[in-house]
């Protein structure tokens, strides 16, 4: 396989033309650190939610071991907590 369509298979491209020059380069690099950026940024927002107490977390509607689940994919996908009645 040459090298050139290996890169066109990885940036989600049928084939290398060489009429775009560098071009498809540049899009696999920004992409590549786009996605980068999305993720450091998911894994602070669930380094600052574990530091965070069970009363906040109730307020956001999510218990501890659903933070990475609300980060990454909302938190349509968990079940509803219930809040504590031992709370006044």
């Amino acid at each position: 396989m040459q090298v050139g369509a290996m890169f066109s298979m990885l940036a989600g491209r049928r084939a290398l033309r060489p009429d775009l020059g560098l071009a498809w380069l540049v899009r696999l690099v920004a992409g590549s650190i786009r996605l980068w950026v999305q993720e450091r940024d998911m894994r602070r927002t669930i380094i600052e939610l574990r530091r965070a107490d069970d009363f906040l977390l109730l307020d956001l509607g999510i218990r501890h071991d659903q933070i990475e689940e609300a980060v990454r994919h909302g938190r349509f996908d968990l079940e509803p907590c219930r809040r504590s009645r031992s709370r006044r």
